[in-house]
Order: C-alpha cells, then sequence, then structure tokens
C-alpha cells in the first residue's frame, strides 16, 4: 500500500530582477546567493529574504524507505515547527479483489498439491497432488482396472507393488481430496467478486467460514458429489 507524507517548508521566493535574463539553461534566477539576500550588484546593500510556504510530499510503497521518509520529515518538523500529515493511497477497489482472487487460486492449488493420507496395506500413508502425480496416479488408477498390481510409492517411500484395490484407494481419495478444494475455491471466488468493501475482502481467507448460504451450497455439493474414480 502506498503511503504519502505531507508537509509544509519554507522555501526563499524566488525574484528575477531586472538586468537579470534567463540562461537558457533551466535556472533563470540570479543564483542562491542572491536568492538568500546578497546583493543584487556590487555595493548594493543585500535584500530581504522573502519565504513562502509550500506543501511537499514524498510517496513510497515500501515499508523500509517510508520508515526512513517519516524520520526526516519529523526531525525536519521538531525543528522548523512546520506541520506534516501522513496519508495511505488506497488501490482501487478492484484491483484489491484481483489480488484476493489471486490469494485464493494460490491456496486452493497449495491445499489440493499438498495431498492426502490415505491407508494402504502399509497403514496411513500420504500422497502428494502435484499436477504430476495427479496425472501419475489417474493413470496407474486405469491400469489396475486390468486386475493388475502396479508400482508406485507414497511420499517418502520406497517404491512398491500396489494392489489394485490399493491403488483405487488412493485414486479415489485424491478425485475426493481435489473435488472439495475446487468447490471450496470457487465458493470463496463467488464470496470474494460479491464483496462490495475492502474490508469485506480482507476477511476473507481460504480457511474462512463461508457466509450462510455459500456455506449451505457447498456442503449440498459436497454431500452428492461423486468422489470415486468410478472403478
Amino acid at each position: 500500500m502506498k503511503r504519502v507524507i505531507y508537509y509544509t517548508q519554507k522555501v526563499p521566493v524566488r525574484r528575477e530582477e531586472t538586468g537579470y535574463a534567463r540562461d537558457g539553461r533551466g535556472a533563470g534566477w540570479p543564483g542562491a546567493a542572491d536568492m538568500l539576500g546578497a546583493a543584487d550588484s556590487p555595493g548594493a546593500p543585500a535584500s530581504p529574504v522573502e519565504y513562502e510556504l509550500q506543501e511537499l510530499c514524498v510517496e513510497s510503497d515500501d515499508d523500509a524507505v517510508f520508515r526512513e521518509h517519516l524520520e526526516t520529515v519529523k526531525i525536519y518538523s521538531a525543528e522548523s515547527g512546520v506541520p506534516y500529515r501522513v496519508e495511505e493511497v488506497l488501490p482501487p477497489l478492484e484491483d484489491v479483489r484481483a489480488a484476493k482472487l489471486a490469494e485464493l487460486g494460490a491456496a486452493c492449488e497449495a491445499a489440493i498439491f499438498a495431498g492426502v493420507e490415505v491407508v494402504t496395506s502399509q497403514g496411513t500413508e500420504r500422497f502428494s497432488l502435484t499436477i504430476n502425480d495427479q496425472t501419475n496416479i489417474g493413470n496407474l488408477a486405469l491400469q489396475a482396472q486390468t486386475g493388475a498390481a502396479v508400482p508406485y510409492h507414497a511420499d517418502g517411500r520406497l517404491c512398491r507393488m500396489f494392489a489394485p484395490e490399493e491403488m483405487r484407494a488412493v485414486a479415489d481419495e485424491a478425485v475426493k481430496h481435489k473435488t472439495y478444494h475446487t468447490a471450496r475455491c470457487n465458493h470463496l471466488n463467488v464470496w470474494a467478486r460479491r464483496a462490495q468493501t475492502r474490508e469485506e475482502l480482507a476477511g476473507i481467507a481460504y480457511d474462512a467460514e463461508l457466509p450462510g448460504d455459500l456455506a449451505g451450497s457447498l456442503a449440498e455439493l459436497i454431500s452428492v458429489a461423486p468422489y470415486t474414480t468410478g472403478m
């Protein structure tokens, strides 16, 4: 989030006196010495320095840089007696919504990839479900339809032969796991898309309790979803 520090500074009033032409390089003034009250010409008395108050600002969306700027402004404010204020520049609501949808999608993917635990002949084993894992499990489940054992491995375990019913159990739990998280993410996305405020969007997390209508919809869907591979 971008934050802006506004502060007031005394700035010498620049005077363009007769006889001083712009130098063509963008300076356009007699020089810093003249601005500070030096004599306009040899032997002439120094002109009084005139100041005006200008509101300046510094901004940053980097927290460390912002804190550094703020400390500098605080010191200047304390020494000069001029005020300052800090304002937050809020991003557009649609940008916040897009970021929330991306956050939910990433959380859903991570939950699916984390995998599922399945009871096998070796006890309870965990099976990751990355894209490649899902493809491998699906292909092996098809081979298991023939009644033959297939080679596979649980996370961190030595590859071994899985009996057909074991491979079907792994595939069924994988389908159940992915179906649940895909459906949950869909309902969270609906919630995020209909949110009307930044505060509501901020309260939406992947593990958040869904609003009543969406919670009921997800529960009904899960109760009737075909959680098996059909084998």
